[in-house]
């Protein structure tokens, strides 16, 4: 069973250098640097023997076409493995503008049944994740095999131009998370993209399939995922040790590690969107 991490941050990335055994593909989202220093990234990902892709935002509107429009000779230069696509304008940026690598569908590009799945492939598509609003049963329904589950993470409750920062403080152009507190008292973080003008918040409790390994054995899927939004180096460093068990638990036939202390979700992984 193959690991992916995806990073969001330099601290991250460092974390997966020195704790991801287990970790044989690095994906850097957009945000881990600024483009210039984004073949370093690559480097220093790659020197340790891991696969490096490159991720695209969550949303591809006209502003981030000129933001990577003019960053192209950056992603040229860095040569990244492949490619995770988060919607179908990046797809068709990524071979518009010549980019060679491997695409991979993420999660909001929809193969939610075996005649999407097909669709996606046929289309240009070299690898896909697997839905979060699938249930196990309906991705072994659909056909999980050689597809990303991501196992790991907080999951995007919403992703919108409208930024919760800008309303509540004004706009400065500083990306700095915010803690909403919904009527039941859940914390949920909220972190704004300041060169897209991208808000996200995140579910107050991450997602954990890192122990279900015998519904992954059956699922059969090509690999895990790790999603580390904004985890310090510390918590990701956590999350990784758990990997490196879960590796070595689903090798060797056994059940994979509990999660660490605090609340997690299994999000539709048993229960899927009726």
């Amino acid at each position: 069973m193959d690991f992916t991490a995806l990073v969001s941050t330099t601290e991250q990335l460092r974390a997966v250098l020195r704790k991801g055994d287990c970790i044989s593909r690095v994906i850097l989202d957009s945000s881990v640097s600024a483009p210039e220093d984004w073949a370093e990234a690559k480097e220093q990902a790659e020197s340790s023997g891991k696969q490096v892709f490159f991720a695209f935002p969550p949303v591809f509107q006209e502003k981030a076409r000129q933001y990577f429009l003019k960053a192209l000779p950056e992603l040229r230069k860095a040569g990244f493995s492949g490619f995770l696509l988060r919607s179908l304008e990046e797809f068709a940026f990524v071979r518009e503008s010549g980019l060679q690598g491997i695409c991979q569908a993420d999660h909001s590009i929809y193969a939610f049944n075996s005649e999407a799945k097909h669709v996606l492939l046929s289309g240009g598509f070299d690898l896909l994740t697997l839905p979060l609003e699938h249930s196990s049963k309906d991705s072994r329904a659909m056909g999980a095999e050689g597809m990303e589950l991501i196992a790991y993470g907080y999951i995007p409750m919403m992703v919108s131009h409208n930024c919760v920062h800008a309303t509540l403080e004004g706009c400065d152009r500083k990306c700095r998370p915010l803690v909403l507190i919904d009527r039941l008292s859940h914390e949920m973080r909220h972190v704004n993209d300041c060169r897209f003008c991208l808000s996200t918040i995140y579910n107050c409790v991450p997602l954990y399939l890192l122990d279900c390994m015998d519904e992954i054995r059956a699922l059969r899927p090509g690999s895990l995922r790790l999603s580390f939004t904004y985890e310090s180096g510390q918590e990701a460093e956590a999350v990784l040790r758990l990997a490196n068990e879960a590796a070595k638990a689903f090798a060797a036939g056994l059940s994979g590690p509990a999660f660490m202390n605090g609340n997690y979700t299994r999000g539709h992984f048993r229960n899927s969107v009726e």
